[in-house]
Formats: structure tokens, sequence, C-alpha cells
């Protein structure tokens, strides 16, 4: 789950709600208990823990402005309840990540992207947000994505070759493609189908894992 990835795209999912929501599709959840919704007096308690809308505001204002139009405060709300609860379970579990390891993942991602520190700083400055700030959302990814390497060993979760050919088939346009004979078009569209095949399996486990978090949790409206 965890790979290099340009500097664009690692500063455009900033936000540790942005970036778990990519595998966590709020969509498919079971409804949040008692239809909870966001409001300016917000205040959610999920085991204990509070979640307002400050919090909410603050989380949807990071998300870059081109993504804010497919995420509303409710999506946020969700991804927010979500997240808590995975980080509870990690502390149930003991797993953390280090300042050592964040430095490291910091560093592998200057030196795909070709930033020195200065120009680092400055890109994550102009996401409105301090380094301090980048590094804490950057733990709690980190230390989710360990949660979920752990729990669901999504790293060897594959779509099958059987998955890819049930796939075309069932979009004729494809088979069209790679019926024109290129053998370099048609590996770069296998590969991709295959991509997009697993991703959905490892969503759908990611899913599954969250609901039943979701079942065995204590969510109130009102912070009580």
């Amino acid at each position: 789950m965890r790979k290099i990835i340009s500097i664009a795209i690692f500063l455009s999912i900033i936000s540790s709600v942005y970036v778990f929501s990519s595998l966590y599709d709020s969509n498919k959840a079971t409804p949040m208990v008692d239809q909870i919704a966001y409001s300016k007096d917000l205040q959610v308690n999920v085991n204990g823990e509070i979640i307002t809308s400050k919090d909410v505001d603050e989380q949807y204002l990071k998300i870059p402005e081109k993504s804010r139009e497919n995420m509303t405060k409710d999506k946020v709300l969700e991804s927010l309840i979500t997240e808590k609860l995975l980080l509870q379970e990690t502390s149930k579990k003991g797993i953390s990540t280090t300042d050592d390891e964040i430095d490291l993942y910091i560093g592998k991602v200057k030196i795909s992207s070709g930033l020195n520190e200065s120009d680092f700083g400055q890109k994550i400055s102009e996401q409105g947000i301090t380094l301090s700030e980048y590094k804490n959302d950057l733990r709690e990814v980190m230390t989710i994505s360990k949660l979920l390497e752990k729990e669901l060993d999504l790293k060897n979760i594959k779509a099958s070759d059987t998955d890819v050919e049930n796939y075309i088939e069932e979009y004729p346009g494809f088979q069209e493609v790679l019926d024109e004979g290129d053998a370099e078009m048609d590996a770069l569209l296998m590969n991709k189908i295959q991509m997009k095949l697993t991703r959905e399996k490892q969503q759908a486990l990611v899913n599954k894992y969250v609901e039943s978090l979701k079942q065995n949790a204590q969510i109130k409206d009102g912070g009580v």
C-alpha cells in the first residue's frame, strides 16, 4: 500500500482523511448510527473520543479544491469517524509509526520528486499547513496502513487472470482493442484492468473491516 509517488500526487492527498477515502468507499458503507450528519454544533462521541464540527471543517479545508466537489462535509465526518476507529484499533494492537520511519519516507519522496529541502518545505506551505502538521497526518496514514496490512494482508490481494478475462467479456470494447494485435497496448490495457480490479478487491476488504469496527463501536451524537 505504501509506495513512493510523485510529490504532486503525494501533496494532493496530504490529508489523512482524503488518503483513506481512496480505499474506504463511504458510499458503500452502512448508514452511521442514528444517521449522524454534519452541523455547526456537531459533537460525535466515538468510543469516548470526540469529533467536533471544527475537526470536520479543518480536514475539509485540507482537501485540494479540485477534489472538494466530490467530498461533502458529511463524507469528511464519515471518514473522520472511520479514521478514529482505525487509530483506536492501532492503539489496541500496539501499532505505531516512528519519527525515523516518517523521515525515511519523506526522504524517499524528496528523491523521487527531485525536490530539495527548501522546495519541499515550500510545497507543504502552499497547502496551508506546517511541516509538523504534515508529519502528523503522515504518521496517521502510515499507522493505519500498517494496521490494514497486518489485518488484511492487502499487498497479497491481487485480481486473477480469470478476473481480468471475465471483466473483458463483460465489456466487449476492451476485446476489440486487444484484437487489434498491438502487443504493447495489450499489455498496458491488461495491466490497467488488473490494477483496477485489484483495487476493488482491496476496497471491498477494507470496507468490510471498517463495518465490523462500526458494529462493535459506541458512536453517539451530542458528545455524551
